[in-house]
């Protein structure tokens, strides 16, 4: 069974269903503003008893996740405050959680050549820690400690030589 993180067991931070070794799509429709779960609703606990998969929604409890997919991304985000990350066992590249209390909109991170990742935000999903990849592995917590709060100037200026686009 796939349990969520202690630090994501908020009453304000909730949770959609995915299925078994999937990445997507949630199982429930309108998971961004309705259908989505308390990490202690029944639904959700019995779809993890059964091996299910499971999505951190962004954005509820102004939780926000920085989703690497190049280490340029990473190291600039390894400036902050120290938070709670799990690893993508796809390309082994970091989630980083943070309350970012002004924070509105998603934003992507580029440069001229390559997309770096996102700041995922309300309307997004992250794949939570325990859960299957499609390649057999699982998603998994790395640095085992509280989600730090930051702002959106802290986060704008260790990403300030990245192009930012906000969606």
């Amino acid at each position: 069974m796939t349990e969520i993180p202690s630090q994501l067991q908020q009453p304000q931070f909730r949770f959609c269903r995915i299925p078994t070794g999937k990445k997507f799509p949630p199982l429930d429709k309108e998971w961004q503003n309705k259908n989505n779960f308390a990490y202690d609703d029944p639904a959700l606990v019995n779809h993890l008893i059964n091996g299910g998969n499971y999505g951190v929604c962004c954005g509820y409890g102004q939780l926000a996740v920085v989703d690497c997919d190049e280490q340029e991304l990473a190291h600039a985000i390894e400036k902050l405050p120290r938070t709670f990350t799990t690893m993508s066992p796809n390309r082994k590249l970091p989630h980083y959680y943070f309350i970012i209390p002004e924070l509105r909109k998603k934003i992507i991170f580029k440069t001229d050549e390559k997309h770096l990742g996102e700041l995922q935000f309300q309307g997004q999903y992250v794949v939570g820690a325990g859960s299957l990849h499609p390649n057999g592995s699982r998603y998994a917590v790395i640095d085992d400690i509280p989600i730090a709060a930051i702002t959106l100037k802290q986060l704008l200026g260790v990403t300030q030589d990245f192009k930012r686009t906000e969606s």
